[in-house]
């Protein structure tokens, strides 16, 4: 009886360590920002302008190819969001 108990902890003890290891996985990090890449409230402070004046102007030069726009996973308080970031297209 002491051996089934004994084998029946060793192999809770793997389950839980399997648990652990998958727990560890699925949580999410927050992704490196490379350099170059700015957020709309970063844009906007460097330009002294509003956010929802910048997103509007950013928006455009989305669509006109002059910006490009790429969403990063950041820590933002206690959570990651999905944030977009906003950077130049260099013309040859």
């Amino acid at each position: 009886m002491a051996t089934a108990n004994l084998k029946k902890r060793k192999e809770d003890m793997t389950l839980n360590d399997w648990a652990g290891i998958l727990c560890r996985a699925g949580k999410k990090l927050p992704d490196k920002v490379p350099p170059g890449w700015e957020t709309v409230l970063e844009i906007a402070e460097n330009i002294g302008r509003s956010a929802s004046y910048t997103a509007r102007i950013l928006n455009q030069a989305v669509a006109d190819g002059v910006v490009e726009t790429q969403s990063f996973m950041v820590q933002r308080r206690v959570k990651l969001q999905s944030v977009p970031h906003y950077r130049t297209i260099k013309t040859a």
